[in-house]
């Protein structure tokens, strides 16, 4: 018994290495940017005015 689940795991793996690996689709590269646009400065919520108006 042990001897023939052997044999159908031998042959089994020699019949998966000749078949040929699936082809995956891939999706597209997006396209470079030489020159990023400049950064923006983040508005800080801890201002002053912003304490002010949360007091309020």
């Amino acid at each position: 018994m042990r001897i023939a689940s052997q044999e159908k795991a031998r042959l089994e793996g020699e019949r998966k290495a000749v078949q040929p690996a699936p082809k995956v689709a891939r999706a597209p590269l997006p396209e470079a940017r030489d020159n990023p646009p400049p950064a923006k400065p983040k508005s800080n919520p801890f201002t002053i005015d912003n304490l002010l108006k949360s007091l309020q």
